[in-house]
């Protein structure tokens, strides 16, 4: 128990963490391409108000340009060309119909006539005066002569981004390595208290129960012996009970302590599992006719399983009896044993008040009990499914509980 509250808590923290850790990242990344998307837009738009040129020159010398076909831009191309790296931005002047007059560049045989046109085609038909295709960021401005687009090349920002994603997911991955230690030593820290109570409360339970057990050996022994004597008594009777239930509670406590220690309880051996059943299930027969019930079985033959077979029918027992004491007068109990590929499913099913939903996780805790009025007249204590549990475990199995509240219940057992 303390081993899994150690690794949830060891979980939780690394969960926790990483999440800060993906938020730091993530936001740094996001702003990052934020400042940079901003900061493109805004030397376009100095572009754009210089009418294409980076800063107003004073000479008259009118800028190098590309003058391709003047005419109307088609269709919007299926692939948009990208701007070469080694070209920053260069600008397109349209009249009012969207007819190309010129196009300012430094570097005019870099991106070729046929380009432009696409590109410019492409923009025309974004609803948006600014924005982004494909790796080239564009931005239109109205002129008195028409309008200008300018256009400059995302790719090296692009590639910046990558890296710096790159990075952040390497740097990360390496924090998580402190991060574990870290909650290693923190899950260490806060279990330790929870540890030491529960080691002293196991041994308060070990030693009790070893105490107990002297006591009980004497009062079942005398009462036996003065039952010889004087024959059936009711008080006698009822001492005789009491004590039997005692002694059964002692060796339940000292099975979940021994448990709890993970000692070696297992007596791990290749057994007929069919045959196991079947033989834990036959004393209840006449349990069951006697209280006006009946027991149907599905038992598959033959069926080999490596495990402890006192424990596998210890497990049985408990399940079987629990449904006897909680089944409806001449309602039936149904034991099935199957195989499904390479698993086999042990089902106990009976017809009565069934489990709440939000009850079927706790039933498996020592002493819990979703009724407690009817602990005197089931004569437990809450241990058996707790201890049922522990075999399952024990045996890397799993138990889960299906049924419709108010009409029927199965136990199922995978191994």
């Amino acid at each position: 128990m303390i081993k899994k509250l150690r690794i949830k808590f060891i979980a939780s923290i690394m969960l926790m963490l990483t999440l800060v850790l993906v938020l730091i990242f993530a936001s740094l990344n996001l702003v990052m391409i934020r400042t940079g998307e901003q900061q493109t837009f805004a030397l376009m738009q100095k572009i754009a108000d210089n009418d294409g040129q980076l800063q107003q020159k004073k000479s008259t010398q009118a800028p190098e340009s590309i003058q391709p076909e003047g005419s109307k831009p088609g269709k919007i191309p299926l692939e948009i060309p990208a701007i070469p790296e080694s070209q920053t931005n260069f600008s397109v002047k349209l009249d009012s119909e969207g007819v190309i007059l010129a196009v300012i560049s430094q570097f005019p045989d870099q991106v070729t006539a046929e380009d432009i046109e696409q590109l410019v085609a492409a923009v025309l038909a974004e609803p948006k005066t600014q924005g982004k295709l494909a790796a080239t960021f564009y931005l239109i401005e109205a002129k008195p002569y028409g309008s200008i687009i300018v256009f400059s090349n995302g790719q090296t920002e692009d590639n910046i981004m990558s890296r710096l994603l790159e990075i952040s997911i390497y740097v990360g991955l390496i924090s998580l390595v402190p991060v574990f230690l870290i909650a290693f030593f923190l899950a260490k820290w806060a279990v330790k208290p929870v540890e030491t109570a529960f080691e002293k409360q196991r041994r308060f339970i070990a030693d009790a129960s070893h105490e107990l057990k002297t006591p009980l050996t004497i009062i079942n022994t005398n009462a036996d012996v003065l039952h010889s004597e004087i024959g059936d008594n009711k008080w006698l009777g009822y001492i005789q009970s009491e004590a039997l239930r005692m002694s059964k509670l002692v060796t339940d406590l000292l099975y979940l302590t021994k448990y709890d220690t993970q000692e070696n309880i297992y007596e791990n051996q290749l057994f007929n599992l069919s045959e196991a059943v079947t033989g834990a299930v036959l004393p209840f027969e006449s349990v069951l006719y006697e209280a006006g019930k009946t027991l149907t079985t599905d038992i598959d033959a033959n069926l080999l399983y490596h495990g402890d077979e006192g424990k596998l029918k210890q497990l049985v027992v408990i399940l079987l009896d629990n449904a006897v004491k909680h089944s409806r007068p001449n309602s039936s109990v149904t034991v099935r044993l199957k195989q499904q590929e390479n698993r086999y499913k042990l089902s106990v099913h009976n017809f009565g008040e069934g489990i709440e939903e939000s009850e079927r996780e706790r039933i498996f805790e020592r002493f819990y009990r979703v009724d407690t009025s009817r602990a005197r007249d089931t004569g437990g204590y809450g241990l058996g499914l707790a201890i049922a549990k522990s075999i399952v475990d024990g045996h890397k199995g799993r138990i889960q509980i299906n049924g419709k509240t108010g009409e029927w219940v199965e136990f199922v057992v995978t191994l």
